[in-house]
């Protein structure tokens, strides 16, 4: 009797020990499987502070409004460069009264809309220069604080996330 004893306990430890073998060999499992599912796809993670700051930079840094374009073209889709032109081609009849942009920070809400699509909200610390129609500088160095709204989409091509779309946001008090 106390043979089957022994024998139903350790029958029992076996089980218990190879069923808590077995939770954790699942357990590992499903993590290496989330973690390479989550390196094919694109997530917050991979929009960060860095890249909105590389566009940022190089849209509010030139000498001249318009001369720019060049050094910000690779951040954007391909619907973003046709705006983009259209914008500039548009400029070129209009008068611009600042040159000389300086990009000096910015602060960025990152906001998650899908796996393909955020929003960002850059708060722009950046220095103009002031000039009047015929191009002579009024004021220098003016410190003016502008907020953008950014859209990036994702692109299969370059694997990388894309300005697809921006606005400038302007606040009234009430």
């Amino acid at each position: 009797m106390m043979r089957h004893k022994k024998a139903f306990v350790l029958a029992g430890l076996f089980f218990c020990l190879s069923t808590s073998v077995m939770i954790s060999i699942g357990r590992s499992l499903e993590k290496r499987a989330y973690l390479q599912e989550k390196a094919h796809d694109p997530s917050v993670e991979a929009l960060k502070d860095t890249q909105v700051n590389k566009f940022l930079l190089s849209f509010f840094s030139f000498k001249t409004s318009g001369e720019n374009y060049s050094n910000y073209e690779i951040f954007l889709t391909e619907k973003a460069k046709e705006n983009e032109k259209s914008k500039i081609d548009q400029g070129k009849s209009n008068p611009h009264f600042f040159s000389h942009s300086v990009f000096l920070d910015s602060k960025n809400y990152i906001r998650k809309e899908n796996d393909r699509r955020f929003e960002v909200i850059s708060e722009i610390k950046r220095k103009i220069d002031l000039v009047n129609q015929e191009g002579n500088v009024v004021t220098r160095n003016l410190e003016k604080i502008v907020t953008l709204k950014i859209t990036y989409l994702y692109d299969e091509v370059k694997t990388d996330f894309l300005v697809d779309d921006y606005e400038y946001l302007e606040f009234s008090n009430p």
